[in-house]
C-alpha cells in the first residue's frame, strides 16, 4: 500500500514531521505499528533479545501487590478471547513487574496497566518490555514519582488552555468543577482507560507518540470542546449537575483505515510541519508567530474546527474555585453507566479530532505565557526534557532554555524521580485562584475591622498545615481509590 510505504520510508529517513502528518490519516499507522512505535519510543535498538515471560528475578517492588490487583482485571475494555485471557493477564503482570524491578525508583500508578496493555496488545512481546521502559522513563516519568502533584499541574495548564480556546465553554464547565478533574483519567492514562476500542486507542497512541508529551493536554482540551453543544444544552436546561457525565466521555468517532478491505471502526460511546511539534523546550523558547508562518492547515481540518465550534480563540479568562473531595471523585470516575446522560448521535472522524488538537497547539503553543507552563513545571519535567531524536534531552541546561543539551540516558531519567521539586514547582501560586478565593467580607459591627475567610486561612496557617497543592494531590489520590472501585464494579457487571 502507498500509505504503508510512506510510513516505512519516514521511519527509515528519521522523518518525524512526515510521521506526524501520516498519523493523521484514517487508520493511523495500521498494521506496521510494531515497526513504528519502537522507533518513536527509541526502543528499537534495545529489542535484540526477547525477555522471559516470567517476572525478572530480584527483590520484589513495593507496588507489586497493586500491580497484581490491576492486571487481574485487565482486558475488560479491550477484550480478548476467554481462552487466552488468563495467560495474557499473567504475561502483562510479568512485563510490568519486570520493568518495576529493573527501574526501582519508578512508582506504579493505577491506570498504568491500561497504558502498558495497549503496548502489550500491539507489539510483539519481544519488544514490548523495552518500549514500556522507554515510555515510562521519558514520557510517563512525571506521574511515576511519590505523588500526583505533576498531574495537578497538567490540570492547571488544561484549565488555562480551555479559557483561551473557548472562554464561554470554560466558564460553563467550571461550574461543575474548578479544576478539570474530569480529565484526570485521560491525562493519566493517555486515554487508554476510556477510549472504547483497541483500534481507536492505537490510533490515539500513533498521534501522541510522534509528538511531545504536552500533546496529551491539547488533545484532552479538544475532547472537552467537542462536547460544546451538549454542554450548552445542559446549562440552558439548568442541568449543570450532569456535566460530568458528558465531560468524562470520549466523543463518538469513526476511523476508517486507508485499506478499504479492513473494517470500519466506530466509537459506541456518547498538516503539521517540523516546527509545529518540536520538543516542548524548543517551542517554549520560540515565538508563536514563527510557528504560524511555518504551519499551513488543510482546508478540511480548518473547516471542521470551525464547524464543530471547538475554539473561539479570543483569549478571555475566568476565575476558578477550590475543589472538594466529593466533586473530585465524581468527576474522575467514568460515568458511562448513567442512562440520563445526553445521547450523542453524530459521529466525526478521529483524524479530524486529532487535527483540531494540532491547530489548538498552533494557536496557543506551550510558550504562550497565559498557560504558565514554565511557572507550574520545573526543568526536569518530561514536558521539557523530552527530545524526538533521543527520547529525552539533558535537564542540565534546561534552566537556560538551551535546546542543544545532550540526551538523557535511561539511568539519568530514572534518577530525576528523586527530585520532585524540580518536576513541579511547589511555590507556584495561581493568581486567578487567589482572586476567586477572596469571599465577601463579614462585619460584626461597623467599628470592627473587616476580615475574610482567605485572610483567616493565610494568617492562621502554621507548619502543620498542608499547602493547597498538597491538598489537591491528596484529593487526587483519594479519587484513585474510587477509580479502582469503578473498575471492580465494571468487571462484576461484565461477568453477569
Amino acid at each position: 500500500m502507498p500509505h504503508t510505504d510512506d510510513i516505512r520510508a519516514a521511519v527509515a529517513a528519521n522523518d518525524w514531521p512526515a510521521l506526524r502528518r501520516l498519523s493523521l490519516v484514517n487508520g493511523g499507522f495500521g498494521r506496521i505499528r510494531d515497526a513504528v512505535w519502537p522507533f518513536l519510543l527509541h526502543s528499537h535498538d534495545a529489542a535484540a533479545s526477547a525477555p522471559s515471560k516470567q517476572p525478572q528475578p530480584g527483590e520484589p517492588h513495593p507496588d507489586e501487590r497493586q500491580i497484581q490487583l490491576d492486571t487481574d482485571r485487565s482486558f475488560v475494555l479491550y477484550p480478548v478471547g476467554d481462552d487466552r485471557k488468563d495467560g495474557l493477564k499473567q504475561d502483562l503482570n510479568a512485563l510490568i513487574v519486570s520493568l518495576m524491578r529493573r527501574r526501582r525508583k519508578l512508582h506504579y500508578f493505577q491506570g498504568y496497566h491500561d497504558i502498558i496493555s495497549v503496548l502489550f496488545l500491539t507489539l510483539p512481546y519481544s519488544v514490548a518490555l523495552a518500549a514500556a521502559e522507554k515510555m515510562s522513563l521519558h514520557r510517563l516519568r512525571d506521574a511515576m514519582g511519590t505523588g500526583l502533584e505533576p498531574l495537578v499541574g497538567q490540570l492547571q495548564v488544561l484549565k488555562r488552555l480551555l479559557r483561551l480556546a473557548d472562554p464561554e465553554i470554560a466558564a460553563m464547565v467550571e461550574t461543575a468543577t474548578p479544576l478539570p478533574y474530569y480529565a484526570l483519567s485521560n491525562l493519566l492514562t493517555l486515554f487508554s482507560h476510556d477510549v472504547p476500542t483497541l483500534h481507536l486507542i492505537q490510533h490515539v497512541f500513533d498521534y501522541l507518540l510522534c509528538r511531545p508529551p504536552s500533546a496529551i493536554i491539547y488533545l484532552a482540551a479538544v475532547v472537552i470542546l467537542a462536547h460544546s453543544d451538549s454542554i450548552r444544552k445542559l446549562v440552558d436546561e439548568d442541568e449543570a449537575g450532569m456535566l460530568h457525565a458528558v465531560l468524562t466521555a470520549f466523543p463518538p468517532v469513526n476511523d476508517a483505515p486507508v485499506n478499504d478491505e479492513e473494517p470500519r471502526f466506530t466509537s459506541p460511546g456518547p498538516s503539521a510541519t517540523q516546527s509545529l511539534w518540536q520538543a516542548d523546550d524548543d517551542s517554549l523558547t520560540s515565538d508563536s508567530a514563527s510557528l504560524a508562518e511555518s504551519y499551513a492547515p488543510t482546508e478540511t481540518s480548518a473547516t471542521s474546527l470551525a464547524s464543530e465550534e471547538t475554539a473561539s480563540f479570543d483569549g478571555s479568562s475566568r476565575i476558578s474555585r477550590s475543589p472538594s473531595v466529593d466533586t473530585l471523585v465524581d468527576d474522575v470516575l467514568p460515568v458511562t453507566h448513567k442512562e440520563s446522560a445526553p445521547a450523542v448521535t453524530a459521529s466525526r472522524s478521529l483524524s479530524d479530532l486529532l487535527r483540531q488538537a494540532d491547530e489548538l497547539y498552533l494557536s496557543f503553543p506551550p510558550s504562550n505565557p497565559r498557560l504558565a507552563m514554565r511557572q507550574i513545571f520545573g526543568p526536569q519535567s518530561v514536558l521539557f526534557t523530552w527530545n524526538e531524536q533521543s527520547g529525552s534531552a539533558s535537564c542540565a541546561s534546561q534552566s537556560e532554555d538551551d535546546p542543544t543539551s545532550s540526551p538523557l540516558t535511561d539511568d539519568e531519567a530514572e534518577a530525576l524521580v528523586d527530585t520532585p521539586q524540580h518536576i513541579i514547582r511547589p511555590d507556584f501560586v495561581d493568581e486567578d485562584e487567589q482572586e476567586e478565593l477572596q469571599p465577601k467580607k463579614y462585619l460584626d459591627t461597623p467599628s470592627r475591622l473587616a476580615f475574610t475567610e482567605w485572610e483567616w486561612w493565610t494568617t492562621s496557617r502554621n507548619e502543620y498545615t498542608p499547602t493547597p497543592l498538597t491538598i489537591a494531590a491528596t484529593t487526587v489520590m483519594v479519587a484513585s481509590i474510587g477509580f479502582a472501585a469503578y473498575d471492580i464494579s465494571r468487571i462484576n457487571a461484565a461477568s453477569r
